[in-house]
């Protein structure tokens, strides 16, 4: 049996760990203390000097009685559009501020915008071209570069009641800010819905990618059939995913046909290996959603 590899780029929360717990350092964008032409001073930089063991972590930087992680949370809808090879989302994200720190922001990664002229000069300016030669000299060269990133169409905030608010943010290169409503207090957490688009690049990070013989990349139908009883029909197929990291859980919304026939039903049977857990998950039309948590059967 051929084995498929494939990716999928999502946004995700980006969360800073093991920084002082003060307010101003561990939410700025930037820390000035001092000459900031010495070196790199971005909150998201590499680790230059290690801090003395503590409560959070011992000198053979295990964690310590104090350690926290924060935690995300992500229901994602995705599409994709073959034909013109873009990706459409919209996803709801959760996060759990397991710090000892208030948040009144939270940082999201947009690791797409590493190909988008609008948001990355690095990208923009990476041509050996002059910017002064025209677009039209550009093309005809072949050096037009590949205009991708994020298209962020909503960011809302989701209210204790389910209310949805316009959130302020803003975007800078690969990272983007959103700003909540209140101070995130330690052990609480909050949702915001993010809509967006990119467009698939054709090589580099994140680009589309064929198998060795040249196949796109999907998953693998082991069989199908048909079966008929009566009146009724029957269509089945058996799907197999793989997947090269362990998956703790997984949310399926299944609405096949359940517009079209008032008695449609969906029967999904979901077999795990190499535990070999099964589950058995029914769809109908006033319940098209299931969670299936690998870790608790």
């Amino acid at each position: 049996m051929k084995t498929l590899a494939f990716r999928i780029c999502f946004i995700a929360v980006v969360s800073a760990m093991m920084l002082p717990t003060t307010y101003s350092y561990a939410q700025n964008w930037r820390n000035i203390e001092g000459d900031i032409k010495a070196k790199n001073h971005s909150m998201f930089r590499p680790i230059e000097d290690w801090p003395a063991p503590n409560s959070i972590r011992n000198a053979g930087g295990a964690p310590g009685q104090s350690y926290w992680q924060q935690r995300a949370d992500y229901v994602i809808r995705a599409s994709l559009d073959t034909i013109n090879h873009v990706i459409k989302g919209s996803e709801r994200i959760t996060y759990h501020n397991n710090s000892p720190d208030a948040l009144r922001f939270v940082w999201v990664q947009l690791d797409q915008n590493v190909v988008s002229l609008e948001h990355s000069r690095s990208y923009k300016t990476a041509t050996a071209l002059p910017e002064r030669i025209s677009p039209a000299f550009r093309q005809f060269v072949g050096a037009t570069q590949f205009d991708g990133g994020y298209d962020i169409s909503r960011v809302q905030l989701v209210g204790t009641n389910g209310a949805l608010t316009d959130a302020s943010y803003f975007i800078n290169d690969t990272i983007m800010r959103v700003n909540l409503d209140g101070a995130l207090q330690p052990g609480s957490a909050v949702s915001f819905d993010i809509d967006w688009t990119y467009a698939i690049p054709n090589g580099g990070r994140g680009a589309k990618e064929k198998v060795r013989d040249g196949s796109a990349l999907k998953s693998d139908l082991i069989s199908s059939g048909e079966e008929q009883e009566g009146q009724e029909s029957m269509w089945w197929y058996m799907i197999q995913y793989q997947s090269p990291e362990p998956i703790q859980a997984l949310h399926f919304t299944n609405t096949l046909l359940l517009e079209s026939f008032e008695d449609q039903k969906n029967i999904v049977q979901v077999q795990h290996f190499p535990s070999e857990k099964s589950w058995s998950l029914y769809f109908v039309e006033d319940n098209v959603e299931y969670t299936v948590n690998f870790a608790s059967k």
